[in-house]
């Protein structure tokens, strides 16, 4: 894992390949289940973003170290909303400021994300910027996948699922 963040903070991520819940800059992870699967949208303004100059932003703004704000990683609920709700109020990417004002794009794409129909929790991920939204199921995503790509056709997308373990 060491040589793996080292490449990369998001290759820890992927090499384990399921939910963590992750602090820092990657460095420090403890694998979670989820309390059911979900669809996932991924998007992709076509944009480029550098994650050097997020990061220059980051510290320009002020942001200081990658520190969790909530300490050492909790258990997350178990029950659906609770687990929904937790992502809503208890996670947060640090990043995500920086990215918007370095790509505003960003920002488009999460506002669209949010008004689509049976989205539950949207966020960016990494240092951008590709930004995710969770639903109920993958049908519902793969729906709003088609709905974004006829209004956005520049836009890349990918549905998966985030599966319960």
């Amino acid at each position: 894992m060491k040589i793996a963040l080292d490449l990369g903070a998001d290759v820890p991520a992927c090499i384990h390949s399921r939910p963590l819940y992750v602090m820092g800059i990657g460095e420090s992870f403890v694998g979670r289940r989820v309390p059911k699967s979900y669809g996932v949208l991924l998007v992709n303004p076509m944009a480029s973003l550098s994650t050097p100059t997020i990061f220059q932003a980051f510290s320009e703004q002020g942001g200081g170290r990658f520190d969790s704000r909530r300490g050492e990683a909790r258990p997350w609920p178990s029950e659906d909303k609770a687990f929904i709700q937790f992502l809503q109020t208890d996670t947060r990417n640090a990043l995500q400021t920086p990215a918007e004002v370095v790509l505003p794009q960003i920002s488009e794409v999460l506002s669209v994300l949010r008004g689509t129909e049976n989205c539950l929790h949207v966020a960016m991920s990494g240092s951008g910027a590709t930004c995710f939204a969770l639903f109920d199921t993958e049908e519902q995503a793969a729906t709003a996948a088609v709905d974004i790509t006829q209004k956005y056709p520049n836009w890349w997308t990918k549905t998966d699922s985030l599966v319960e373990e």
